[in-house]
């Protein structure tokens, strides 16, 4: 699959890239108006459309292998992650310079709108790119301004309280839970360390709280019963 989710990380077979080098090298000019006409406005091409305007600008170079697949592939998600790494990963494999640059080019001209085709492909149309907040302090009391942009062009903006936003938390963590219930598997559920941040956040109100005197449920009973009391009151 060439959709790159964004908390993952993707697989480069940078030795099958190198080895093709010469190839891109000698097409630079037609990957190059491959990339023009798939990243051109609006921006609607599919994974399928990626892969197919980019064998046809490879085409006629001898019989394609799994190995040439896999640089393909390679190519594309160092422009789609806009890869940091990208030279260091090649100059480790031998690359030529002249390879090196133009696959920094393609990452620095094209990357930005290959990564809003990927998050389409992997999250949905609607998929968010940054989220910020404005704390705006009124009448002695903390609000929220929740700041959400929307496919980095369209930001939408949600207007909250600290305490209706543990409301908006829950909602969350119950869309995630039931993903789990759902299909069984952490691994592709669970970023380790974001879900390490949120422990931290917990134990350390955890902490306030019992200094404070409140009672709190024992641990292994909220285990046993996670879904109640989840209608979303704000």
């Amino acid at each position: 699959m060439l959709g790159v989710d964004e908390d993952s990380d993707p697989e480069f077979d940078v030795e099958a890239l190198t080895k093709y080098e010469d190839v891109f090298l000698d097409r630079k000019e037609q990957i190059i108006k491959s990339l023009d006409h798939i990243t051109s406005e609006p921006l609607t091409n599919n994974e399928s459309d990626i892969i197919r305007y980019l064998n046809i600008s490879l085409s006629g170079v001898g019989e394609p292998d799994e190995e040439f697949e896999n640089a393909m592939i390679t190519y594309l998600k160092m422009i789609m992650t806009r890869d940091q790494g990208a030279a260091d990963r090649l100059l480790e494999h031998d690359a030529k310079e002249e390879f090196v640059e133009f696959v920094l080019d393609s990452i620095i001209d094209y990357g930005k709108s290959l990564q809003r085709l990927n998050f389409k492909e992997t999250q949905g149309e609607n998929w968010w790119s940054f989220v910020d907040l404005d704390r705006v302090i009124k009448n002695d009391t903390i609000r929220h301004h929740h700041k959400i942009t929307i496919d980095t062009t369209d930001t939408v903006e949600i207007h909250s309280t600290p305490q209706s936003d543990w409301t908006l938390a829950r909602h969350m963590l119950d869309s995630v839970y039931e993903s789990y219930r759902f299909t069984g598997e952490l691994e592709p559920i669970i970023d380790i360390a974001v879900f390490e941040q949120v422990r931290a956040y917990i134990y350390s109100f955890e902490n306030e709280l019992e200094t404070a005197g409140v009672e709190l449920r024992d641990r292994d009973e909220l285990i046993e019963s996670p879904d109640e009391n989840k209608e979303d009151n704000v």
